[in-house]
């Protein structure tokens, strides 16, 4: 059986309107204050933080389902929701941290970090339910229990990074390692006991994240992707929004983008 030119030329621009259409339809659009914080947990429920100071609590398809409002106001710095069953919430400004549980109901309304700590510039969730802390005070990684208010890890970084030139943005711990963005020269990656392992030089970042074997961070209007233990890459080009992109996040296959005004989902 023959099939001609002229009908595979026109099957073929129907193929393209037909995704496209699926695309388009496929987007979700939420209005949200400005956000100032975000995070993904394991099940794809997502997590943001505004300028208002509210936690919002959304599901996979984008439904809100809780939302935590402090008795005192002041900026999220930090989420961190991936473990699910808690999200723990970084205050730079109250030098202060608040654990969620999977309602968003405070266990305490907020912990304060002990005389131990200097100065907490970030703070972040371990997986032994220990904190990492960036101590500016004495320009330091240290490791800290909230329970007994001390330090178990106290690793000096003046000798990896310049201290009159760096500027932390976040920090993570993912498959037993730590990842802390500079943004001036790189992302730095540590072990579960603070031994320095390398640097992915890739400046400008606020945020990033993992998805499986992958970390992944966004630069003007492009997605990167970096295989943790092999050398491969790649990218996805964002779609088009009207609004400056604030932070990105991935999970299978669905694009979480957020800019002042919107929280949008790519399906």
């Amino acid at each position: 059986m023959k099939i001609s030119f002229k009908y595979l030329v026109v099957s073929f621009f129907l193929l393209i309107f037909f995704q496209q259409t699926i695309s388009s339809q496929n987007i979700q659009t939420i209005a949200i204050q400005k956000p100032t914080a975000v995070s993904v947990d394991r099940y794809g429920n997502i997590f943001v933080a505004d300028v208002s100071g509210k936690i919002a609590y959304f599901d996979s398809t984008g439904k809100k389902i809780y939302e935590y409002s402090p008795s005192k106001i002041a900026r999220v710095s930090l989420l961190e929701s991936w473990r699910s069953v808690k999200t723990f919430v970084f205050y730079q400004d109250l030098q202060a941290f608040t654990l969620l549980n999977r309602f968003l109901v405070a266990t305490a309304e907020q912990y304060r970090f002990s005389n131990a700590i200097g100065f907490a510039r970030l703070a972040t969730l371990a997986n032994d339910d220990n904190l990492w802390v960036f101590d500016e005070a004495d320009f330091s990684l240290k490791k800290y229990n909230p329970d007994n208010e001390q330090i178990i890890l106290n690793v000096p970084l003046s000798l990896i990074v310049e201290n009159k030139d760096y500027n932390f943005t976040f920090m993570r711990e993912y498959q037993n390692l730590l990842f802390i963005s500079d943004a001036n020269s790189g992302i730095l990656v540590f072990d579960n006991l603070g031994n320095y392992k390398k640097k992915i030089p890739v400046s400008g970042l606020k945020h990033f994240g993992f998805s499986g074997d992958e970390l992944y961070f966004f630069k003007d209007d492009t997605l990167y992707f970096s295989h943790l233990y092999q050398t491969t890459e790649r990218i996805i080009k964002l779609p088009k929004t009207e609004e400056k992109i604030n932070f990105v996040l991935y999970l299978d296959r669905k694009i979480i983008i957020f800019t002042d005004k919107s929280l949008i989902i790519n399906r």
